[in-house]
């Protein structure tokens, strides 16, 4: 009798770990274009769900990602992204980039000029944290430096990067 309770008790908990996984459906093949001239934020969001489509495509390799926005002038900030493979490459892999992309087999590089949007280092550090955010995706190795002394005193460069991984169970 005790054998058919735990037999259950198991069962049970198999059931209720297996409804709990986030559901991805990946296509065969990916495509990412990024707008170049747009708010800051609104790349910022474009480039997130580059790096989560990456993730989950790739799931228990380490994504290499960097994100770097620096003010300009009063109107414009430059926007730049990074993203590596640790052991695999996009081509391989059926995934490729728009021509606003720089690809090296298993990296590609953003940057654009013609962003808008940047106020101060703190609303656009803050912005840089919401965007990289997922409940499903861990990150690791995650680093903030903010320039704005020197050189960067009138056109200040935050720069964040981080490790993603998709841990798939």
């Amino acid at each position: 009798m005790i054998w058919i309770i735990i037999i259950c008790i198991i069962v049970y908990y198999l059931y209720v770990k297996s409804k709990s996984k986030p559901i991805y459906n990946v296509p065969s093949g990916l495509r990412f274009t990024v707008s170049t001239m747009a708010p800051y934020s609104t790349i910022l969001n474009q480039l997130q769900n580059i790096v989560g489509s990456v993730v989950i495509r790739f799931p228990g390799q380490d994504i290499l990602v960097s994100v770097q926005i620096r003010k300009l002038n009063n109107v414009n900030c430059r926007v730049g992204f990074g993203i590596s493979l640790e052991w695999s490459n996009f081509a391989g892999s059926n995934i490729s980039f728009g021509n606003e992309f720089s690809v090296n087999d298993g990296s590609a590089r953003f940057e654009t000029n013609l962003a808008t949007g940047f106020t101060t280092v703190e609303e656009v550090k803050k912005e840089i944290a919401r965007q990289f955010k997922w409940h499903d995706i861990i990150l690791s190795d995650e680093k903030f430096t903010v320039l704005n002394y020197g050189d960067y005193t009138n056109t200040q460069l935050i720069s964040y990067s981080f490790k993603a991984r998709y841990e798939k169970y």
